[in-house]
């Protein structure tokens, strides 16, 4: 691996920031068994959204998986432009409790996030390539991706992409 981006790895950064940071979401929701979807790109710029029915999940499951996206942005070094929104969704969540039992929870719900990604790196990076070759993941596909049971045939391209992805932290021209 050099510290010269090829083509391929240029192209699959400029998606690389808004897809790993869903693909934390996807596929913390995915392993809760809680249906959910995910796109990005979807207004012409590298903005994404994983969208998933919040009734019936418990605060701890939304606080996971809301995290599990926060922590993948900050695993991989990347913008974090977008995590103003998510910040503001965990703060919301926890505003009825009191402030200690809020920062216990809140504190217990990132360390959870932090060892969910690390466990389920090979998986949320499936997800991530997935969503950069598709631009979306419907539930069912999203679910095979995350299971390894969707194999991507240019593996030379995924093999771009993960190696573009050691190079992100270097990667400024991303800011």
């Amino acid at each position: 691996m050099t510290d010269v981006l090829t083509e391929t790895q240029r192209v699959y950064l400029q998606d690389a920031n808004t897809a790993l940071h869903e693909s934390g979401h996807l596929a913390a929701a995915i392993s809760l068994g809680i249906p959910a979807i995910a796109r990005i790109g979807y207004d012409g710029q590298s903005s994404g959204r994983t969208n998933y029915d919040p009734i019936g999940v418990s605060l701890e499951n939304d606080l996971l998986i809301t995290f599990a996206g926060i922590v993948c942005t900050e695993r991989f070094c990347l913008r974090k432009a977008g995590l103003v929104l998510d910040l503001a969704d965990i703060d919301k969540a926890l505003l009825p409790l009191p402030a200690t039992e809020a920062a216990a929870i809140k504190a217990k719900a990132r360390l959870n996030a932090e060892i969910f990604v690390e466990q389920h790196l090979p998986c949320i990076l499936r997800l991530a390539f997935a969503l950069i070759k598709w631009r979306a993941l419907d539930e069912p596909t999203a679910k095979k991706v995350f299971a390894g049971e969707i194999a991507f045939k240019d593996s030379n391209a995924s093999d771009e992409f993960y190696e573009a992805l050691q190079l992100l932290p270097r990667a400024v021209w991303l800011e």
